[in-house]
């Protein structure tokens, strides 16, 4: 098996742990890239969400923002040496 296949399989196990299903589905790819790559590394920066994804930094911007609307991810910290947290959505929905 390719590193790179298994990486990926951790990291979907841990969005499905942390998302309910019917939430994760609606999620787009992109978005569900981001927070994969966000659990992986809590203080991954907006270039390296670019090279994972392959998207620019303006679509990184929009769907950050969409996931701080539906209170997904929130930023804990400054720009410069904070880091991302990945809400468990339930925990919010009460």
């Amino acid at each position: 098996m390719d590193p790179n296949e298994n990486q990926k399989s951790k990291s979907s196990e841990k969005l499905h742990e942390k998302l309910p299903k019917e939430l994760h589905e609606k999620l787009s790819d992109l978005q569900k890239k981001i927070i994969s790559s966000m659990l992986e590394d809590p203080k991954v920066t907006y270039e390296q969400l670019i090279t994972i994804t392959g998207k620019s930094r303006e679509a990184i911007r929009k769907n950050i923002n969409k996931l701080k609307e539906k209170k997904l991810i929130q930023r804990i910290g400054p720009d410069k040496g904070g880091y991302w947290q990945v809400m468990n959505h339930e925990k919010h929905e009460r």
